[in-house]
Formats: C-alpha cells, sequence, structure tokens
C-alpha cells in the first residue's frame, strides 16, 4: 500500500469494524484516464447492495472531511464475491451454506470436496456432497482442512 491508501485504510478500519465489516483492502490507481479509489470489505454474512450504499453514504463524507484526496475520484466499494474465502477458525458461521473444501490429506483421493456444511465442532466438519447420483454425508477432521471458501453450486 502507498501512504495514501495506508491514510485511507487507518481512516476507515476502525470505523467499518465497529459496524461489523472487516476492511479487506485500499487501492488507488488510475483506469482509462480515471482515477479510481477501491475500498474492498467483508463481513460474515452476505454483502448486500443496501450495505454497498450504506458504505458509500458513510466512506465518501468522512474522506471529505478529513481531506486525505486533492485529485477527483470515483469511489468504488465492492465485496470478496460469491466465492469468497474462509476463515477456518470461522467455518461454524457457514452452516447450511455450500462450500468447498481444500484437505491437505485427500478424502478417498479427493483433495477438494464441495458441498453443504452440516455441523461445525472442535475436531471435525460434517458435510452433504454428492459422489455421483448419491448424496453422501461425511466427516471430516478439521486438522486436514487447509482452505476453504464459499462455493456456486451449478
Amino acid at each position: 500500500m502507498n501512504t495514501l491508501e495506508s491514510k485511507v485504510y487507518e481512516l476507515l478500519k476502525s470505523k467499518l469494524t465497529s459496524l461489523g465489516y472487516e476492511l479487506v483492502n485500499v487501492r488507488y490507481q488510475k483506469e482509462s484516464g480515471e482515477n479510481y479509489l477501491k475500498v474492498i470489505v467483508d463481513k460474515d454474512e452476505d454483502i448486500s447492495l443496501d450495505d454497498i450504499v450504506k458504505l458509500s453514504d458513510l466512506i465518501s463524507p468522512l474522506l471529505d472531511a478529513n481531506d486525505v484526496i486533492n485529485d477527483k475520484y470515483i469511489l468504488d466499494i465492492s465485496s470478496l464475491g460469491a466465492e469468497k474465502e474462509i476463515k477456518l477458525n470461522k467455518l461454524d458461521k457457514y452452516i447450511h451454506m455450500y462450500v468447498d473444501i481444500h484437505l491437505s490429506h485427500p478424502y478417498k483421493g479427493l483433495n477438494n470436496i464441495k458441498g453443504t456444511l452440516l455441523k461445525v465442532d472442535s475436531n471435525n466438519v460434517t458435510m452433504l456432497y454428492q459422489e455421483k447420483a448419491r448424496k453422501k454425508e461425511i466427516i471430516l477432521e478439521r486438522k486436514y482442512i487447509d482452505k476453504a471458501h464459499l462455493a456456486i453450486k451449478f
């Protein structure tokens, strides 16, 4: 992050955290002759268009009042998206959601398993996944899960 991005990040971080959002990244860049301030946010639940409008209404006046950016710019607020990474210590917040789990030790030869999270405890994760034409419930040891992200079910 450059100095301007760091100033914006510090200005916004605590305010967004107090509202339940995580400030993921701030980028100030030129695209097609326009300056863009890109603010990427996250939270445990889905981020809606209403969230983006609320954040825009909060961030824009905050930036203006603190006179951080002298140039004309476009404020672009976005989320991590539909397939965002899930922090492993927050897996329990995604129960009943469709996820993609990556394993450090394969399960039946599979390193990646996509399915619906059914249960999460301190040692295991229970999922419902599709094996060929059958749905199966499996229990995975948490110690072998090294990555997870939301997935889109087709």
